[in-house]
């Protein structure tokens, strides 16, 4: 790119060629234009200026990587490409590969690809990135506790309304980032659907689990976690078998990232957005991996076997897929519902049960508890009522009168007491460490430690598993590993 390029400028054009989400620009060189990204994650002095002003590149790169493309489409995309990138005046072959090779993208050579990169790594950037004010990593998911706040953000902050994700809808933005996950050897695709998962999960979570889209998330998955281990490629070429794409499979990924454990920890990353992101059920893991539980479960073993040579950046992914453990499926098999209410009962202090209750009750800080009440804390906006907390216990949340009563009448009429005396105790949103050593160590009677956790074993099958892990496995050193570490 020429030195007389400034930001400013750069920025505008790359926003004027991306205007038209239908028709390539000629001046649309995906090569040269890689460097917007690389200046979006730099942390000079006008980058949080940059992140308020450009609300329209964000668009702009969204609505480009999600349009749908007929077969004509995509062949005239890429025809166009190649004639932009071949007849770029700002570089040749010899400086394209001598900026790829800056930017570690020579393993990139399809146009499309490249184009598709410099649209990811343009919205990754902007959600990821040092803020200079305070020279600290600022990202989206720091501030996806509380989502609405985000879109409403009078400081601008990308993206400040919530369709900005969706310029072509949830299903088709979940499909275009799954697909793109699977062909494209990076992980800024999937860096992106996990923000998404964090700011946008109930408008997304039903896409996210078509099978098309599970499959092609799946390989991605794999193909990060297991490369470079000698157990990788079995695993990935039994996966690839069911992929059924109108083009050939992709090669094993090869690209030099993959080794240096980026991969690794952008496949964590999403996996702990799926199990316990805002807006998150208990189950929502078990159903991402149910369709492929085969593989996730050789996953898991490849994981733990890392784990045990002492490489500590593979302990989190054994905590992640846990529930696809051998272990845990012979739980399933050799623990009653009786002896786990059994285990309850005789130690309600444990870590197991106080960690157990507190993922229940963050589940319910997002959503209305009313009865067959799908309504969340992202559904409510300037023109809805917001959900209102229990007077008595600030925990449980409602979006009605009548969602209060059924519920009232349901189960919290019980539990209302139990819940208000935990909460005085430790804030359900404290870390999970501190809660469970907080409730541990208080006065709250193990009378209510007892019903919390029977409650709890009835939100979802992911809490029975894992007690049924704890009794299966207890003092067995060959399993140091928990779900809720």
């Amino acid at each position: 790119m020429e030195p007389d390029f400034t930001r400013t400028t750069l920025f505008r054009l790359l926003e004027e060629c991306l205007q038209d989400e239908h028709r390539l620009d000629r001046r649309l060189c995906p090569i040269c234009f890689l460097a917007v990204p690389n200046l979006l994650k730099g942390d000079a002095p006008d980058i949080p200026e940059l992140k308020t002003q450009y609300h329209d590149l964000w668009d702009a790169c969204m609505r480009n990587l999600t349009v749908p493309r007929t077969e004509s489409d995509t062949r005239q995309l890429h025809d166009g490409l190649r004639r932009n990138i071949d007849g770029c005046s700002l570089g040749g072959p010899a400086v394209h590969y001598a900026l790829l090779s800056e930017w570690g993208m020579v393993h990139l050579n399809d146009p499309i690809e490249l184009f598709e990169v410099l649209l990811c790594l343009c919205l990754c950037n902007c959600l990821y990135g040092v803020d200079s004010s305070s020279r600290q990593t600022r990202t989206v998911i720091d501030r996806a506790r509380t989502p609405r706040k985000h879109f409403a953000s009078k400081k601008g902050s990308w993206p400040i309304r919530i369709d900005q994700l969706f310029p072509y809808g949830p299903d088709r933005t979940v499909k275009a980032l799954a697909t793109i996950s699977y062909w494209l050897p990076d992980d800024s695709p999937l860096r992106i659907l996990n923000a998404v998962l964090h700011l946008a999960r109930p408008r997304i979570w039903c896409h996210l689990l078509e099978p098309g889209n599970i499959l092609a998330l799946s390989y991605a998955l794999v193909s990060m976690t297991l490369y470079g281990t000698r157990w990788g490629i079995v695993a990935i070429q039994t996966l690839s078998q069911g992929a059924l794409r109108e083009r050939e499979r992709p090669p094993i990924r090869q690209a030099a990232w993959l080794g240096n454990g980026q991969g690794l920890f952008a496949a964590t990353e999403f996996l702990q957005t799926v199990t316990t992101g805002p807006h998150a059920h208990p189950d929502d893991v078990l159903q991402f991996m149910a369709p492929h539980m085969a593989l996730f479960r050789r996953v898991y073993r490849v994981a733990l076997q890392q784990a045990y040579t002492s490489e500590e950046s593979w302990r989190p992914m054994v905590i992640l897929l846990s529930a696809a453990s051998d272990e845990c499926a012979r739980a399933r098999e050799i623990v009653s519902e009786e002896r786990m209410r059994r285990y309850v009962a005789d130690a309600p202090r444990s870590w197991a049960v106080t960690g157990t209750v507190r993922h229940a009750l963050h589940a319910l800080a997002m959503r209305c508890a009313g009865p067959g009440c799908a309504r969340t804390t992202l559904d409510t906006d300037g023109t809805a009522p917001g959900l209102s907390a229990c007077a008595k216990c600030r925990v449980v949340r409602y979006c009605s009168k009548g969602c209060q009563r059924a519920d009232w009448r349901n189960s919290h009429k019980r539990m209302c007491p139990i819940f208000s005396t935990m909460q005085a105790v430790a804030d359900v949103h404290v870390p999970l460490q501190e809660y469970t050593q907080r409730i541990r160590e208080s006065c709250v009677p193990d009378d209510y430690l007892v019903v919390a956790g029977n409650w709890a074993l009835s939100c979802g099958e992911f809490f029975t598993d894992f007690i049924r892990c704890i009794i299966a496995v207890r003092n067995r050193e060959r399993y140091p590993f928990s779900l809720f570490c």
